[in-house]
């Protein structure tokens, strides 16, 4: 699917053999209706993705600044800041 949206290979010249066994047996126009439904759901899955993620971001954020008033030594803070140093000494960008 990724292919064929991306222009790397044409629906049209694929032989049968080489689709997914749900669209063998449909028409080039079917087909072509087919990929475009599964990539709109594709985009909205990976919409929905996006925004659980932002929202668990947004929640994690929340609670670390909650808990880091009164533990800047917890455990998680001391792990965190460890893992910071490493990724950066081995030259990786550590995100917040």
């Amino acid at each position: 699917m990724r292919a064929v949206g991306e222009k790397k290979v044409e629906l049209s010249k694929l032989s049968k053999e080489q689709l997914p066994s749900e669209m063998q047996s449909m028409t080039p126009e079917q087909r072509t209706a087919y990929l475009e439904k599964k990539r709109k759901e594709r985009a909205g899955l990976q919409a929905r993705i996006r925004a659980l993620v932002k929202a668990r971001k947004a929640y994690v954020a929340a609670k670390r600044k909650l808990h880091a008033s009164s533990a800047k030594d917890s455990f998680d803070e001391v792990v965190l800041a460890a893992m910071r140093e490493q990724l950066s000494k081995k030259g990786f960008a550590p995100g917040k």
